[in-house]
C-alpha cells in the first residue's frame, strides 16, 4: 500500500510530491494492522450503504462521449481514459473521496494532469490532494479550493465576465479576429501578479483580473471553446521559468503556438525586461511557428502536441508587418505611413537574423531620426518624443512615436 500527495506550486499546478510511508504511518496512525480493504471503505462517504466488493464494481464515470475530443484524454491508453472518466466525474460532483478502478498512482497522478489541462471550467480545483492505492484500486481525496456555495457563486462571476467580454465581438469576426479580440482583451484586463489569490484557474483571470500563466492560459482555452474553437492547454517550461504554461489553438484549419502571459508588458517588466509604457501588447506570440516559439519554450515531451507550421494567421504577416527582404525604401515607407496616420507604433519584424541586424544599423541610426523630424514638422512641435525596442531574439524591432 502506499500514498501519494498533490502538492500545487509554481506556474501552473501539474508537479507532483511523493509522499513516503512515514506520512501514511502520522495520517493513519493506529490503524497499521487493519485491512487494505477496510481503510479504503471507511474513506468512503456512503460506506453505511455500501460494502466494499459493490464498491469496486461500480463505476461512477462521465460518458466517453463527452471527452473523446479532447486532446490529453485522446493522448492516453485505455487504463488512464478509465481513471480519466473516474476523475472527472468525482472532480464535477465535488466528492470528498473518488474511487478510482487502478492501482497505479502515479498513472493516477498523470492523468489528473490532463483531466486540469483539458477542462479549465474546473476552477475549484488546483491539482493537489492526496492518493491511496493499492493493487487493483486507489482513492484520491483531492482539496478544493471553495465550498460548494462559494463554488456556484464564483460560477455565476465567471459567466457574467465570461459575457461581458465575449459580448464585444463583432458579428460575422473570423476565427482569425476572435482569437486576437481574446489576446487582447486577456493582456488589457489581467495583470501578471505571482501573489494573485486563485491563480492557477480561470477565476483569478477572469474576475479578480489578476493571475499567472495557468489563469491567462486557462482563460484563453475557455473563452475560445465556448466559441467553438480547438485549444489546447500546454504544459512545459519557458525563459528563466521552472514550469509555464501556453496555448495551441486551431485557427482556420490549422495549429498555432500561442502565449497570452508573454504578450502582457506587465509580466515581461515582472522578468527584468525594460518595457517602455507605449508598449501595450506585444504579438510575438499570437499564431508563432514551432521554431519561433522553441528559442524559448520548452513543451512537456510526455504529450505529441499537434505540429505548428502555418503561417498564414501569425500576427505580423496578416498585418504588412513582416519583412522577408532588405529595402530601405519600404521600411522609410513604413515609417512615415505610421506618422502620417497618428499610429503609436512601427513595427518591423524580420524574417531571419542577418536581416534584422543589416536593417537594424540603417532604421536605429539614420530612419528614427529623419522619421522623427516628419513627425515634428507635420504636427508642429518643436520637440519630438520617440521610444524603440529592438530584439534581436525574435528579429524585431518596434519605434514608439509620442505625439506630444
Amino acid at each position: 500500500m502506499r500514498k501519494k500527495k498533490r502538492k500545487n506550486r509554481g506556474c501552473f499546478p501539474f508537479l507532483v510530491l511523493l509522499v513516503g510511508l512515514s506520512v501514511l504511518i502520522w495520517k493513519y496512525r493506529g490503524i497499521l494492522n487493519t485491512p487494505v480493504e477496510t481503510i479504503l471503505w471507511t474513506m468512503r462517504t456512503d460506506h453505511e450503504s455500501m460494502n466494499l466488493q459493490e464498491l469496486m464494481e461500480e463505476r461512477k464515470e462521465v460518458d466517453e462521449s463527452e471527452v473523446q475530443s479532447k486532446f490529453y484524454y485522446s493522448q492516453m491508453e485505455d487504463e488512464g481514459k478509465l481513471i480519466y472518466r473516474e476523475l472527472l466525474w468525482g472532480l464535477r460532483e465535488g466528492a470528498s473521496d473518488i474511487f478510482i478502478h487502478s492501482g497505479d498512482a502515479g498513472l493516477i497522478s498523470e492523468t489528473l494532469d490532463g483531466v486540469l489541462a483539458d477542462n479549465p471550467d474546473l476552477f475549484w480545483m488546483d491539482g493537489s490532494g492526496e492518493i491511496l492505492s493499492r493493487e487493483n484500486s486507489s482513492v484520491y481525496s483531492p482539496n478544493y479550493n471553495c465550498t460548494a456555495e462559494e463554488r456556484s457563486r464564483k460560477q455565476g462571476e465567471i459567466d457574467q465576465a465570461a459575457s461581458e467580454c465575449l459580448g464585444g465581438l463583432p458579428d460575422g469576426a473570423s476565427e482569425y479576429d476572435r482569437l486576437k479580440y481574446i489576446y487582447d482583451y486577456i493582456v488589457n484586463t489581467t495583470d501578471y501578479n505571482t501573489s494573485a489569490k486563485d491563480s492557477q484557474n480561470i477565476y483569478s483571470a477572469l474576475v479578480n483580473r489578476e493571475s499567472v500563466c495557468a489563469g491567462y492560459s486557462k482563460m484563453l482555452q475557455y473563452l475560445l471553446e465556448k466559441l467553438g474553437m480547438e485549444c489546447i492547454y500546454v504544459m512545459g517550461t519557458a525563459g528563466n521559468q521552472e514550469s509555464h504554461a501556453w496555448n495551441i489553438v486551431k485557427c482556420e484549419g490549422s495549429y498555432y503556438q500561442v502565449d497570452v502571459t508573454w504578450g502582457d508588458p506587465v509580466f515581461m517588466a515582472a522578468e527584468g525586461e525594460e518595457i517602455p509604457p507605449e508598449l501595450t501588447i506585444d504579438y510575438d506570440y499570437l499564431c508563432c511557428t514551432d521554431e519561433e516559439i522553441r528559442r524559448n519554450h520548452a513543451p512537456d515531451t510526455r504529450y505529441d502536441y499537434p505540429a505548428c507550421t502555418a503561417v498564414d494567421c501569425n500576427y505580423y504577416r496578416r498585418n504588412g508587418l513582416y519583412y522577408e527582404e532588405y529595402d530601405e525604401q519600404v521600411f522609410w515607407q513604413a515609417m512615415n505611413d505610421s506618422i502620417s496616420k497618428g499610429e503609436s507604433q512601427t513595427v518591423f519584424k524580420f524574417a531571419d537574423a542577418g536581416l534584422y541586424r543589416q536593417a537594424e544599423t540603417v532604421i536605429m541610426d539614420d530612419m528614427i531620426v529623419r522619421a522623427a523630424s516628419n513627425l515634428a514638422e507635420i504636427y508642429g512641435l518643436e520637440k519630438v518624443r520617440y521610444a524603440y525596442t529592438a530584439n534581436e531574439q525574435m528579429n524585431k524591432i518596434v519605434l514608439l512615436w509620442n505625439y506630444e
